[in-house]
């Protein structure tokens, strides 16, 4: 459990009317052990009013040893970013980690979006980590991904990305793979869906996650 104040403060009502305009971001970063938890965020400003969201919430163990994939993290907000200004963040955030994919000039952070719901004409992207132990050994594997949009109820496909190799993701010295990349969801009917992600590695490790 824990809280947290965002003060807001305007010079004037152009600035409260533009602020107004678009939803409030909120993020926070916060550590928790393995396990299933059900997340509440309570928020008010101050009035007899509130609001609240739950979610569930699933860490899941892991050891280091195993080819893995963590969970999906869409995004709305994607811009560039040097790399230089991402580790000024990360020490202006006390330990938080920004979601940055990719090196050098092509790097990329990702704001995460607290949903996934999207507009047809929405740029939407999605941030996810890969984990390959063999990633430290001498003779580095191929890693790639493929990416299938099912359709919610009937599971029919989609959408498929076709095998997406993430070799300008790969970080010397790193088995983590942190991954970033543009969603094309503009030629998909209004309806419920199911992303799947499929991850595997020259060496034949692979892995699964879905959102």
């Amino acid at each position: 459990r824990f809280s947290d104040v965002v003060k807001l403060d305007f010079e004037n009502q152009k600035e409260v009317k533009a602020w107004q305009a678009k939803p409030l971001h909120y993020e926070n970063q916060f550590d928790v052990a393995v396990g299933v938890y059900n997340l509440k965020v309570v928020f008010d400003s101050g009035g007899a009013s509130f609001g609240k969201l739950e979610t569930p919430l699933a860490i899941n163990a892991y050891d280091g040893k195993d080819f893995a994939v963590s969970g999906i993290a869409f995004s709305t907000v994607f811009v560039p970013v040097k790399e230089s200004e991402v580790n000024l963040d990360a020490l202006l955030l006390e330990g938080r980690s920004p979601l940055v994919a990719g090196t050098g000039e092509r790097a990329l952070q990702f704001t995460p979006t607290g949903t996934a719901r999207f507009k047809a004409t929405d740029k939407v992207g999605l941030y996810f980590e890969l984990y390959d132990p063999a990633l430290m050994g001498e003779k580095k594997p191929t890693v790639a991904v493929n990416i299938h949009i099912l359709d919610g109820k009937t599971s029919a496909l989609k959408q498929d990305s076709g095998n997406v190799k993430l070799n300008d993701f790969v970080k010397a010295g790193s088995p983590v793979v942190p991954t970033g990349m543009r969603l094309p969801i503009e030629d998909l009917a209004p309806g419920q869906y199911r992303l799947e992600i499929r991850a595997a590695d020259s060496t034949g490790s692979f892995a699964t996650r879905t959102a």
